[in-house]
């Protein structure tokens, strides 16, 4: 088959069947543990908002990964901000989901003391308490599946998801720059 567009050729390939396989398992198993609440009252987001507020408590700036200025000691909060690229959402999105587990009385939100632009959130008690136990029913979730599969299995899973991540992220550094390549060339060309 002779393609319209030169050089696009290994991005016309039918797709491998172990492709779709690999990424739809991938699918299936981010539902089953990152888009799940094990508790009836909070749906998925509102669990995951509430698990990364109660992480951040526990951990604070022990997370690398967070950007500076995230936490202040002073503020005893996450800021909105922080926490929607934490969950890789939009400030908005946030704000509606704090609204929402405000109103249940498991999220305060506050201006800052030295900056009243910025806004920090943090659990109240209540959801403190409420969350402790859903991560306790979560971890035995977690700890069953461990179980099920056996030190062994679950070591090389591990292996092999390190592998793949690395393979991934790999791949998509040499994709992004030959696609940025050839989409460039394809501009010049007027598509």
């Amino acid at each position: 088959m002779h393609s319209p567009h030169p050089g696009m050729e290994p991005f016309e390939k039918e797709s491998d069947p172990r492709v779709r396989e690999l990424f739809q398992a991938a699918s299936e198993i981010r539902d089953l543990f990152v888009n799940y609440s094990p508790l009836s009252e909070l749906n998925q987001g509102q669990f995951f908002l509430m698990r990364h507020l109660y992480m951040f408590e526990a951990h604070g700036c022990a997370m690398p990964h967070l950007p500076p200025g995230t936490y202040d000691e002073q503020e005893h909060g996450l800021k909105i901000t922080a926490l929607a690229g934490l969950m890789r959402n939009a400030p908005p999105t946030i704000s509606q989901k704090v609204d929402e587990l405000e109103a249940l009385g498991y999220i305060q939100r506050r201006r800052s003391k030295r900056d009243r632009r910025a806004v920090y959130v943090s659990l109240t008690d209540k959801g403190r308490s409420l969350v402790k136990e859903a991560v306790t029913i979560y971890d035995s979730l977690g700890r069953k599946v461990v179980d099920r599969l056996g030190d062994e299995k679950i070591s090389d899973f591990i292996a092999t998801l390190r592998d793949l991540k690395a393979a991934i992220a790999a791949e998509q550094d040499h994709f992004s720059a030959e696609f940025a390549r050839r989409f460039a060339a394809l501009k010049e060309n007027k598509l």
